[in-house]
């Protein structure tokens, strides 16, 4: 329980230069630090097989050796996983679902993820070889085709992997799409320059939409991100 003596024990086992250990474990921090390509995930996709990750490139699993945690384990023994890119998104990815579908992701076994460091492709090389399902929700940055397809052309022919953003480069950013379908209801919210406050203060604006009473209206591409990862 304690995060330092963890670390602490981590660098020992690291360390150890004979013998083998066998280590099971729910805790991101230990399959991360201990390198990813050491892991056997007992996966529900497997059939009781355990998946190895001894093929992911050493840079991805050096690269999740020095990253932030950020829920690796979550991911890799997730049966659906939607990817986001900020806690803005992440905030209110539960309220999008439950309008979208009726209920809450955990309904359908679906993890909600959010991944800050935008390291998505990362993650969507450990989905390449556990053929989880992974739908990632991101920005156009003011480019779909560049950002948004060519940038992951190697994992779109995968039919486990699914990258939603809005189609309109002039909707750069999730706050601009949440106000522009909820015009209305973030003037009032957010009074005068409603836009540039929700894109000066991006979790506060998300908190702030999430505890009224209002129905928010769902942006097109995570809607439709949520009916596919359904399906």
């Amino acid at each position: 329980m304690s995060h330092v003596n963890l670390r602490k024990l981590i660098q020992r086992v690291s360390e150890k230069q004979s013998g083998q250990l066998f280590i099971a474990t729910h805790n991101s921090l230990i399959s991360a630090r201990l390198e990813l390509r050491n892991l056997l995930i007992m996966h529900e996709s497997t059939d009781e097989e355990p998946v190895s990750l001894r093929d992911l490139r050493e840079e991805t699993a050096k690269y999740f050796q020095k990253a932030p945690v950020a829920s690796i384990l979550e991911f890799a023994i997730s049966a659906k996983a939607i990817l986001v890119e900020g806690p803005s998104e992440y905030m209110l990815f539960e309220k999008f679902f439950e309008t979208t579908m009726g209920h809450k992701p955990e309904n359908d076994n679906v993890q909600i993820i959010d991944i800050r460091g935008l390291s998505f492709k990362r993650y969507l090389e450990i989905a390449k070889i556990l053929g989880n399902k992974v739908a990632v929700v991101t920005d156009n940055d003011g480019d779909k085709q560049k950002n948004c397809i060519d940038k992951y052309a190697d994992y779109l022919v995968d039919a486990n992997v699914m990258i939603c953003c809005d189609g309109d480069n002039e909707k750069c950013t999730f706050e601009i799409v949440l106000y522009s379908d909820n015009k209305i209801l973030c003037d009032r919210l957010f009074k005068d320059n409603a836009l540039d406050y929700m894109l000066k203060n991006k979790t506060e604006a998300a908190y702030k939409l999430l505890e009224q009473n209002e129905t928010i209206a769902v942006p097109e591409y995570i809607r439709g991100a949520i009916e596919w990862i359904k399906d």
